[in-house]
């Protein structure tokens, strides 16, 4: 008895295919915003959203209304996936270069509570980047928190065969 194997068939290349209206990601990724149930109007903290597929995929649930206030550390994965949310039509999205894990705001005698909104209207730009210089927010502020590191997928595109 001889065991050939027998390579899967070649998956098609899907780039170039509905550019700014489709972004395919693994089971893993579409199932962690359907668990979140984000309702439109809401207002949500993506932890760690870069790339940003995740954070697409709950403005769609949300039909584009709400705030999502969507982190990461890293100012040039933030550009990167700013500019994949103004390609995807996402308005209601507010990218930060921000370590969340630090971003807690401390309520103080004196100072009152700002919402989430309010923080992102007094901000101003941070540099020539565009983001907005925020340092955090308060507590109780967000109706939901996603909070996927590094991240379920890694945004990689689902094997169809199985070796």
């Amino acid at each position: 008895i001889s065991i050939t194997h027998i390579p899967p068939p070649p998956q098609p290349s899907l780039n170039s295919i509905l550019v700014g209206k489709m972004m395919l990601q693994n089971l893993p990724s579409v199932c962690v915003a359907h668990a979140l149930d984000p309702q439109p109007g809401e207002v949500i903290l993506d932890m760690c959203c870069a790339p940003g597929g995740k954070t697409t995929h709950l403005v769609s649930l949300m039909n584009n209304e709400g705030l999502i206030i969507a982190c990461d550390k890293s100012k040039k994965k933030m550009v990167s996936a700013r500019d994949f949310f103004q390609s995807m039509g996402a308005t209601c999205i507010v990218p930060l270069a921000l370590d969340s894990t630090k971003s807690l705001l401390e309520v103080k005698d004196g100072h009152s509570f700002k919402s989430p909104k309010d923080i992102v209207d007094s901000a101003s730009s941070a540099n020539k980047n565009g983001l907005l210089n925020i340092k955090g927010f308060y507590p109780d502020s967000f109706d939901r928190i996603l909070l996927d590191p590094p991240c379920s997928a890694l945004g990689l595109r689902p094997k169809l065969h199985i070796d």
